[in-house]
């Protein structure tokens, strides 16, 4: 059948996230069977499969981002596992991020350090994006330093590593910007 619009989708997922007080295994169920509500699979008439409504799962993982629930993060880790769907990973590992902080800095070097098949550019490039956000936080609210410390560590020896092709370009350009010390 059709997919219900956007907006209808979009209401239905606000819905369910202004229900978070139910226990958590019911809610994950819950959203998952709202997302694939308003989602279908498609096959074009050249036989190649897309996604129509997979809106509903990008807003869904964001509205889960904005939750910063931690509960939330071995789910959103398993979305970024799954792929398949373009942008699904790439909100996944965002939404992560936006939840962990700088506890988020093992996924963020198992994104950085993942195959450019299982992460794409865009994937690397916005969980990124999303950590420096996290880690400036962190220096405004006073963290550990070592927690701060250990995050830069392990961007800087991944900007040593990656191809410019899987971001390597792009984190050295942030880690410049942010890093006066740090040269290329």
């Amino acid at each position: 059948g059709d997919v219900p619009s956007g907006r209808t989708a979009s209401a239905a997922i606000l819905a369910l996230v202004a229900q978070f007080e139910m226990p958590k295994e019911v809610y994950i169920a819950e959203v998952e069977k709202v997302a694939d509500e308003f989602t279908t699979v498609k096959t074009t008439t050249n036989g190649k499969m897309f996604l129509s409504g997979g809106d509903s799962w990008y807003k869904l993982i964001s509205a889960i981002g904005d939750l910063g629930e931690q509960d939330f993060l071995p789910w959103l880790e398993q979305k970024t596992e799954i792929g398949g769907w373009p942008g699904l990973r790439e909100r996944a590992a965002v939404s992560y991020v936006k939840i962990a902080g700088l506890d988020a800095t093992p996924f963020v070097h198992k994104i950085l350090s993942g195959s450019r098949e299982k992460y794409d550019f865009n994937c690397k490039y916005l969980a990124t994006k999303e950590f420096f956000e996290k880690i400036a936080k962190a220096e405004s609210e006073k963290a550990p330093q070592e927690k701060i410390d250990d995050a830069y560590k392990m961007l800087i020896e991944q900007a040593q590593t990656l191809a410019a092709g899987d971001g390597g370009w792009e984190l050295d350009d942030m880690l410049c910007k942010k890093l006066p010390e740090y040269s290329t």
